[in-house]
This record gives structure tokens, C-alpha cells and sequence, in this order.
């Protein structure tokens, strides 16, 4: 039931942490250092060592997951979109987390990251 404009903190949603993954090391602590923390579930990180952990498995696996972090019964799946070779958001799909198992969330990446490259197009 999202509606145009809402947000979602970035420590517990796959788009916040897709597009943080994306973040050269350097920005990515300094980004990391200014959140609040605040909001997502109990499963949600909760400080900047938690986060920089689940961005690392995000960029190692190609793609990042949000399961009951941000709402219960939720998962999302997501990756960074580059536009030209610039980093402009991420795109994700979202959906009831008792129907996406693990085999389901690593089909959605793997097209989610064929689409991001596809929007990315060729950078000039």
C-alpha cells in the first residue's frame, strides 16, 4: 500500500541498501555515520557496523535484501541503477515475505540486475 512520495529508512530497506552498495568506501562511512537508525522492525541493523556488514553481503551477492526489516510479513529485493555510469537510485520489487523464499529472492535479483544494466545503458 505505498503511495507516491513514501519513504522508507535506509538502513532497513532493500532500495536504501542497494543504493548504498553502490557508494565508494570512503562516502559509503560517511553516509553511514549520519543516519539515525531509527524506524524497521527488530530485524532491522541497528549502527553503522551492523549496516556495513549487510551493504558488504549486498555487494558480494549482487543485490540487496530486505526480509521483515522495514514491516513484518515484507521482504523486498533491490539493486543500484547507474545511468550513464552515474549512480541514480535503485529499483527493487517488494511482496509478502511468506512467498518469497531464498530460491525466489536470487531469481528476482538476477533479473533485477539484468534490468539495471539494461536501464544503465552504455556510459559516455
Amino acid at each position: 500500500r505505498e503511495r507516491p512520495g513514501s519513504t522508507r529508512p535506509m538502513h532497513c530497506s532493500a532500495l536504501g541498501k542497494a543504493y548504498l552498495s553502490a557508494l565508494d568506501d570512503r562516502t559509503l562511512d560517511g553516509e553511514l555515520a549520519t543516519l539515525s537508525y531509527q524506524g524497521g522492525t527488530q530485524y532491522a541493523a541497528r549502527g553503522p557496523i551492523d549496516l556495513r556488514a549487510r551493504i558488504e553481503d549486498t555487494r558480494t551477492r549482487g543485490y540487496a535484501i530486505d526480509r521483515d526489516e522495514t514491516g513484518e510479513g515484507l521482504a523486498c529485493v533491490a539493486v543500484p541503477v547507474r545511468i550513464g555510469g552515474t549512480l541514480g537510485g535503485a529499483i527493487g520489487l517488494s511482496g509478502p515475505s511468506t512467498r518469497i523464499d531464498e530460491q525466489r529472492i536470487a531469481a528476482i535479483g538476477a533479473r533485477l540486475s539484468e534490468i539495471s544494466v539494461r536501464l544503465g545503458g552504455v556510459p559516455r
